[in-house]
């Protein structure tokens, strides 16, 4: 009888120490992807920020040459246009690289308006675009860092086992080419050193 009360404490206790170990790494795993969602949404709302700035710069563009605008800005429209429209991660991390790219041929096209160079308004918007830009990097790797860490705990064991059985699952980094940046620096270094010599 008592040999028969022990192993029912033991199986009782086995039960409850799994119990507690499955109620505390679901916890911490949906706090992990709240996190997650949460900067997910920062970065988000940084990539609208960096088209509707994008999107500035090119009305600029358009405004300092409307007596003979042959440019096409359309590859820009189009990129906003689909990072607005992507309603998956897979879509916006897709659609986040096709605005970089965007981004990038458009402040190639800067140097086709030199009457900018001296337009006080439009240096801010690219200082604006810069600082958007910092803003992001800064944004995804702490997204990245904490999908990196996800998906460490996610892979070993025993939570391997019942991971997607809790409904969590792998989940992709945010990755992109960051092409604009050090073409802003250097357009806007190269302006103010031209302003100085201008002035002095």
């Amino acid at each position: 009888m008592k040999s028969v009360l022990a192993v029912i404490w033991v199986i009782l206790f086995i039960v409850i120490m799994v119990g507690l170990y499955y109620y505390s790494t679901y916890n911490n795993l949906s706090k992990t992807n709240a996190d997650i969602e949460k900067k997910w949404e920062t970065l988000n709302l940084y990539l609208n920020d960096k088209a509707e700035i994008l999107m500035k710069i090119k009305d600029f563009m358009v405004n300092a040459n409307s007596d003979n605008n042959t440019q096409d800005f359309s590859f820009l429209d189009s990129a906003v246009k689909v990072l607005k429209s992507a309603k998956t991660k897979q879509e916006k991390i897709k659609a986040a690289d096709e605005l970089e790219k965007a981004a990038s041929k458009l402040l190639s096209m800067v140097e086709n308006y030199p009457q900018l160079k001296v337009n006080d308004k439009f240096t801010q918007m690219l200082t604006k675009l810069e600082n958007i830009d910092n803003k992001i990097e800064k944004a995804k790797a702490e997204y990245n860092s904490l999908v990196k860490d996800f998906n460490k705990r996610l892979n070993k064991f025993p939570l391997n086992l019942i991971a997607s059985k809790m409904g969590f699952k792998v989940k992709k980094l945010f990755s992109f080419k960051s092409a604009t940046k050090e073409k802003q620096r250097r357009n806007l270094t190269l302006w103010e050193i031209e302003k100085c010599a201008k002035f002095s």
